[in-house]
């Protein structure tokens, strides 16, 4: 016959241990969302090298660690999922970890399933736009544009996910000036872009006093990037061209997808440059002199 003693001892020992183990699934489930979460945001190998290569991943390589979990960086995480980040490495209500695990592994399926992610940084776009058509300078090492007409230059560039320090850098010569260039907006993609305003664009050279609204512009985009698009109004600069036909600009216009630091050409990595030079083409017809017939005054070839 057992005491009541006996009985109510083993009866706390049970509950202790059913306590523990309700204990040690509740970390699991903790750890195995925080590591969906993880791993479909940043892909396997970011999760790997965040827990340190822990032996806590299972077959779906999932992290399991939950304290080491906790310790991840909050800058690979999407802003919009920080909250749910410290639900995962803190706990916290069963419907909050259904829907962290829930969109861990929608991430992780859609990360697996698609076949076309890219590697690095690609220029998958890049267009002159003008009355006329357009002009590939992808394929093509050069392109015309009319002295008196503006265009667009259009660029759609494809990123790999949670590849850090991304830059788009578009270089416009001397013979083009900048008539507009996109600003990022708050909570776009593309985090900023330097210089932030037109007015500090200028190009290198001075000519007689005359500095032509040209340069480069940075685009800094975010590490979760992974479409992008710019539009840049550009023209003829009429103060510079000598009017002659067909005039090519000494410069090429050039794109660049890179990662590091703008100015650090040592800790750059670059993925993929385009380079066109600029053909200046129409006509101009000088202004008829004093009290003769403007018929008569003819045009000119540039």
């Amino acid at each position: 016959m057992v005491s009541r003693f006996e009985y109510h001892a083993r009866e706390s020992l049970m509950g202790k241990r059913r306590q523990r183990r309700k204990e040690q699934l509740r970390n699991r489930a903790v750890a195995l969302a925080a590591g969906l979460l993880l791993v479909g945001v940043c892909g396997v190998s970011s999760a790997l090298a965040v827990t340190e290569g822990s032996d806590g991943l299972d077959v779906t390589d999932v992290p399991q660690d939950a304290a080491s979990l906790s310790a991840a960086p909050s800058s690979l995480v999407p802003a919009e999922d920080d909250a749910l980040w410290q639900v995962a490495v803190e706990g916290g209500s069963d419907a909050a970890l259904k829907e962290i695990a829930s969109r861990g592994a929608n991430l992780l399926a859609a990360r697996s399933g698609d076949q076309g992610t890219v590697e690095g940084m690609q220029i998958t776009t890049a267009v002159v736009r003008a009355e006329g058509g357009e002009q590939d300078l992808i394929s093509s090492s050069s392109f015309s544009v009319d002295f008196n007409k503006q265009f667009t230059l259009h660029i759609e560039v494809e990123s790999e996910l949670n590849l850090a320090n991304k830059k788009v850098e578009i270089t416009v010569p001397d013979g083009l000036t900048v008539v507009e260039y996109p600003i990022p907006e708050r909570g776009g993609m593309a985090e900023s872009v330097t210089p932030e305003s037109i007015d500090n664009l200028h190009s290198k050279n001075n000519y007689g006093g005359y500095c032509p609204t040209n340069g480069t512009i940075t685009y800094s985009l975010k590490n979760t990037a992974e479409k992008n698009s710019f539009n840049i109004v550009l023209a003829p600069d009429t103060v510079l061209w000598n009017r002659s036909t067909e005039q090519e600009l000494k410069n090429p216009l050039t794109i660049k997808t890179y990662t590091g630091d703008a100015g650090d050409t040592d800790s750059q990595i670059e993925y993929k440059k385009i380079s066109a030079t600029p053909k200046i083409t129409g006509k101009y017809a000088p202004p008829p002199l004093p009290g003769k017939d403007p018929e008569d005054s003819g045009s000119r070839a540039i």
